[in-house]
């Protein structure tokens, strides 16, 4: 979390001290969609609340959204970090097993329909946190936003050696800060924070 003041405990039990806290995720993730390469930077601007969690804090029909300046500022950060990127929406799910093999579920038609409807939709990854991040960063009025390496094919053929070789978390560690350097900057430019 970055803040003016990072000594502030934020809370559900003291809300009103997460005003001004910014959260950005930073997070490996599984690639949705067949046009992304094996690799890429994900900048998540939404997320598909397709798990529980959310569901206590706001109904359903409550969009999880990122923040729209750090959405922003990183799509700036991935842009000049020569690496592919994508900004979009990811699928949010609790089952991790229920992505990666649907037909062992007894619901295994259904979660291969749904699978190609986020991919008929434009979703750009699945993973299993910021539809909840976003709706608890709403819930507290505080900013959030997903910053992704996007691994994997879509196909869930495994990935090649090469590709293996080049998953470094880095790229995507790298690219949050570059991110987040330039939302500080722009946050004190608009005195935010000093």
């Amino acid at each position: 979390m970055l803040s003016a003041r990072p000594h502030r405990r934020c809370s559900f039990a003291a809300p009103e001290a997460c005003r001004g806290f910014t959260v950005v995720e930073v997070i490996t993730v599984m690639v949705v969609i067949a046009v992304l390469s094996a690799l890429a930077l994900g900048v998540i601007s939404g997320a598909i609340r397709d798990e529980g969690t959310s569901r206590h804090y706001l109904p359903m029909e409550f969009p999880s959204v990122a923040d729209l300046d750090i959405t922003l500022a990183l799509r700036e950060a991935a842009k000049e970090s020569g690496f592919p990127w994508h900004v979009g929406i990811a699928q949010s799910k609790d089952s991790f097993y229920g992505q990666h093999n649907p037909e062992r579920m007894p619901i295994a038609e259904d979660l291969q329909r749904r699978w190609k409807a986020w991919m008929a939709g434009g979703a750009i990854c699945s993973e299993m946190e910021a539809a909840t991040l976003f709706i608890v960063a709403a819930t507290l009025r505080v900013r959030a936003g997903g910053a992704m390496l996007i691994l994997g094919n879509p196909d869930q053929r495994p990935m090649t050696e090469a590709e293996l070789a080049d998953s470094s978390i880095d790229r995507v560690i790298d690219t949050s800060i570059a991110g987040l350097r330039k939302l500080i900057a722009a946050d004190r430019a608009a005195g935010r924070i000093k």
